[in-house]
């Protein structure tokens, strides 16, 4: 016994004189099917303060929660690995492995003892028998621990190193026969499995693993399942289909670790989101990320794709928002002009110069890049619950209302969510500035033109108007969405879509027909023009009153109706209008564009275009659209003579006598002439008269029959 004493202390001397300390850590998770049961997979890597020292004994210790893994010792396999496996000099295993598992339940330990052949001891440290610790990481054992089945998918791993277990045990072989303690206390690497997801995992050497798989050696991966997530280390990215949300109930980004959310890439976390590394939502050229959470003050970086453009004139403007809470400065847009619009004087505002002036994220802004192309980069706590946008109501001239505000989210919102919002003296429409078009892109109440739909991207900003004074305007996180939904139409209304198209760039229109509407502004129904660049090509259509709307919803006819539609460009050119959707409208009527300065009329269900030559000394009160009701309750209407006015034109059809000579006459109701001329039928007629107001007397005359009828002329 004194002779064992000696040795000892002789040990614990040599021991501190040469300061060989180990360091331990886990790496390298995966989730691997293993007889048929999942199986957490990792290992323990071991590394030394000093070179030159070769293991002889070693004491792993596990603290593990056994309600999560299975507690027979069996069941779990430890395998060695690297220098520490193979064979010796003697043709034996250079280390045999112990296992047990003691202790109390939840935490029991694990117990893996490393032990070098004895009868390899009187050769000394060498690497033939023994395996040498290097400075760097170097991995000792892979360790699958067995998951309790069935297994859970929010289950934590909770595996620690018994750090006090450890110290104190660990040996290395110097001359024959002669064992040495490492120094004490061992090293150990903060990161553990404690607060660990095992649902799925990433790891760089493996990439994603999941619980869950059919197939023996191979790992799973299914982002349609909705599992508890950890990123461990590395650059992890969401390898889901494109615009299809992949899923996790809890997510962890560890330390030192990140996960991108690319372009395209959707990605849904139900429950806790914690980052304690990187995370980005990504944009490109192709698109941007999106991500739906639930956590407050989770740091993020959002980023955002913006085109440019050197040449200031072309008005490449983009309407941005800036989606995090806090920190927001004006740094964020280096190298870009920044505004913001300022409702008090309905105007627009430069922000700046400085690169550290505060930025509202309440508010949304309005950026150019005088350059081919930038990606904006916010990072910061990313907006999570309701967030009450800037809104006020101010009237300066003819502008009135006003307020440019933001998607505050990483995902796109729904503008249409029933429970998303509160909208209180909030007009039901939307603009957005387009700038590959020059012009305002709006939508309204289920129907939106250039390319607008209710779906507002990451990082963009807004139009909206109040309508009346103390506005509100909150949204929360019902109206957060993955933008990949089709966008459906009211299948109980009729549309008229009207796209004026020049070499460089387009504008659009929607006329709506409902079975009853306001003919005049309504704006819960109609949506007013914005007006864009000049040079670019500005269509709209007028309500009953003047108003000016770019979205305008009329009644169905009884009979007729004629809807004005007005075209201004400030250069002179060549004009394509494309006229789609038609179909939507019934059978029942006829759809005519009429050209007022060429006498051009067009039947929009046989043709989806029209072609024309603008010049800027041209009114813009050039087009009407008609809608004629051919049929009555249950019977064609053929023969009836129809006659009807907008404003001092005066319409009127004769189905039956189309292509006939006919004389017409016009009569105030004193019996005074006020037109008279002949003219062939077609198959829609119009006359002007001008200066005139009050009931005029219609006579159209041919060989056999006499039409006759009654409008009013209003000035």
């Amino acid at each position: 016994m004194k002779r064992f004493i000696t040795l000892l202390a002789l040990m614990v001397i040599t021991s501190g004189l040469f300061a060989q300390q180990l360091s331990w850590r886990f790496a390298n998770p995966r989730i691997l099917r293993m007889s048929n049961v999942d199986h957490l997979q990792f290992e323990v890597q071991v590394q030394c303060s000093q070179a030159g020292t070769y293991l002889w004994a070693s004491q792993i210790k596990l603290v593990f929660n056994n309600t999560a893994f299975n507690n027979t010792a069996s069941n779990w396999s430890v395998v060695r690995a690297g220098v520490f496996a193979g064979n010796n000099t003697q043709d034996n295993p250079k280390y045999t492995i112990t296992k047990t598992i003691t202790g109390n339940s939840p935490d029991k330990i694990y117990n893996i003892g490393i032990t070098g052949d004895v009868n390899a001891q009187g050769n000394g440290g060498n690497e033939d028998d023994f395996g040498l610790v290097p400075t760097s990481w170097t991995t000792l054992v892979t360790v699958s621990a067995r998951f309790i089945t069935p297994v859970d998918d929010d289950w934590l791993a909770g595996i620690d190193f018994l750090e006090s277990g450890m110290n104190g045990f660990q040996q290395h072989i110097t001359t024959p026969n002669t064992y040495v303690l490492y120094q004490n206390p061992n090293l150990f690497d903060a990161k553990e499995f404690l607060t660990t997801n095992s649902g799925r995992l990433y790891a760089t050497n493996y990439g994603w693993s999941q619980i869950g798989g059919s197939t023996n050696g191979q790992q799973h991966n299914d982002w349609n399942t909705s599992v508890s997530t950890t990123v461990w280390e590395g650059s992890a990215a969401i390898t889901q289909a494109n615009q299809t949300a992949a899923l996790a109930d809890n997510l962890t980004v560890l330390s030192g670790a990140s996960l991108n959310v690319d372009a395209l890439k959707q990605l849904t976390v139900a429950g806790t989101l914690s980052n304690n590394g990187s995370f980005v939502v990504g944009s490109n050229a192709v698109g941007t990320g999106s991500l739906l959470h639930n956590t407050n003050n989770v740091s993020g970086t959002i980023q955002r794709y913006v085109t440019g453009n050197a040449d200031l004139d072309e008005m490449a403007y983009h309407f941005v928002s800036v989606p995090i809470t806090t920190g927001a400065v004006s740094g964020l847009f280096a190298g870009s002009y920044l505004y913001r619009f300022d409702a008090p004087t309905q105007d627009w505002a430069y922000v700046g110069p400085g690169a550290s002036i505060p930025l509202n994220t309440l508010e949304g802004f309005m950026t150019y890049y005088p350059g081919p192309s930038t990606t904006y980069a916010y990072t910061g706590p990313m907006y999570n619950g309701s967030a009450g946008l800037d809104v006020s109501y101010h009237t300066v001239g003819t502008y009135s209302g006003m307020n440019l505000v933001p998607n505050p989210y990483p995902s796109a919102i729904d503008w249409n969510s029933a429970t998303g919002w509160t909208k209180t003296n909030i007009l039901d429409a939307i603009w957005i500035w387009n700038p590959a078009l020059s012009n305002y892109a709006t939508y309204g109440t289920f129907i939106g033109t250039n390319g607008a739909t209710q779906y507002l991207p990451v990082g963009q900003s807004f139009f909206v108007k109040a309508g009346a004074a103390a506005p509100v305007l909150e949204v929360n996180n019902n109206a957060r969405v993955h933008n990949g939904q089709a966008f459906f139409n009211n299948p109980d209304e009729g549309i008229i879509r009207i796209a004026s198209i020049t070499e460089h760039s387009q504008d659009e229109i929607v006329v709506r027909v409902r079975e009853t509407a306001a003919e005049a502004y309504d704006p819960s129904e109609d949506v007013e023009k914005l007006f864009g660049s000049p040079s670019s090509p500005q269509l709209y259509s007028l309500s009953s009153d003047d108003q000016n709307l770019t979205i305008n919803t009329w009644q169905y006819p009884a009979t007729t109706t004629s809807i004005p539609v007005h075209f201004m460009q400030s250069i002179n050119g060549p004009v394509t209008m494309n006229i789609s959707e038609v179909s939507s409208i019934p059978d029942k009527y006829a759809v005519l564009l009429e050209d007022l300065l060429t006498g051009t009329w067009t039947d929009l269900r046989e043709y989806t275009s029209y072609q024309f030559e603008h010049d800027t000394v041209n009114e813009a009160d050039r087009f009407r659209l008609h809608l004629q009701n051919t049929l009555g309750e249950e019977e064609l209407l053929s023969g009836q003579f129809r006659l009807w006015s907008q404003r001092e034109r005066v319409y009127f059809t004769i189905p039956e006598s189309v292509g006939n000579k006919v004389v017409l006459k016009v009569r105030d109701m004193a019996g005074r002439n006020i037109l008279e001329q002949e003219m062939v039928l077609q198959q829609l007629n119009s006359f002007v008269i001008t200066r005139f107001t009050g009931n005029i007397s219609v006579m159209v005359v041919e060989k056999e029959k006499i039409h006759q009828a009654k409008t009013l002329i209003l000035w």
